[in-house]
């Protein structure tokens, strides 16, 4: 028998049966009933988003597919299936229109953070350039300084703290620009952490107590106990 039936649909009795069926199909014809069954599945499960992810990108419908693969990343990621999150973004950024530059920060800024966990670090790098040749693209300040963040936390972190704090400081000077005072504060733990490495206890201290006020100022109390946490560690 080549096919089962069951309460409500049928299937193929084996594996090889289905995938001679599959290969056999012209690739127009593979490519209608992807779309049909994604079509299908977003209306009835919108839920599975990696099964929408493959038939979308199957059925080359690139607008939803870009939307489900980056959506199935962040379920991996928020798995800890690292590897996973990776794959779906790259997938993601293949398929997502050339002239969409917010859309490729953002599957840009998903991607920089997996490759953080990772220690991927060169990847990272590469990754946070083309952030910021995206948000200077699109001259959106924002952007360039959650970018200048991320750069000089890297830089801090792989053993260059005088290169992250000039980073870190742009991005603080941007983020209190524009009224993003978390942001700013967390510029501000990080180059309290980059001083803390290089020994200079007072000036930790220092960009400790400015990111706690801009914390503040943004009613953040999370990350006010970071700020302080770091003054800890000075004790």
């Amino acid at each position: 028998r080549l096919l089962e039936e069951g309460p409500a649909t049928y299937r193929f009795s084996h594996d090889k049966v289905r995938q001679v069926a599959y290969m056999e199909m012209a690739e127009a014809e593979r490519r209608r009933l992807h779309r049909q069954a994604g079509e299908a599945l977003e209306a009835l499960h919108p839920e599975r988003v990696e099964a929408l992810a493959y038939h979308f990108t199957q059925g080359q419908v690139w607008d939803k597919a870009v939307v489900y693969n980056r959506q199935a990343g962040d379920r991996a990621r928020a798995v800890y299936a690292n590897q996973a999150a990776l794959t779906y973004y790259e997938r993601a950024l293949s398929l997502v229109d050339h002239e969409d530059l917010e859309s490729q920060w953002e599957i840009h800024h998903r991607r920089e953070e997996v490759l953080d966990v990772l220690g991927r670090r060169e990847e990272q790098a590469a990754s946070l350039a083309e952030m910021m040749r995206l948000a200077v693209a699109l001259g959106d300040e924002s952007r360039r300084a959650a970018t200048l963040y991320r750069q000089g936390r890297l830089k801090t972190r792989t053993g260059v703290p005088r290169e992250g704090i000039a980073l870190l400081q742009e991005g603080a000077n941007i983020a209190r620009w524009r009224g993003d005072f978390s942001l700013a504060g967390e510029c501000y733990v990080m180059i309290g952490r980059a001083h803390w490495h290089q020994g200079d206890v007072p000036r930790c201290l220092a960009a400790a107590e400015e990111a706690q006020e801009l914390f503040r100022q943004a009613n953040d109390p999370k990350g006010e106990i970071g700020a302080l946490n770091l003054m800890g560690n000075l004790y």
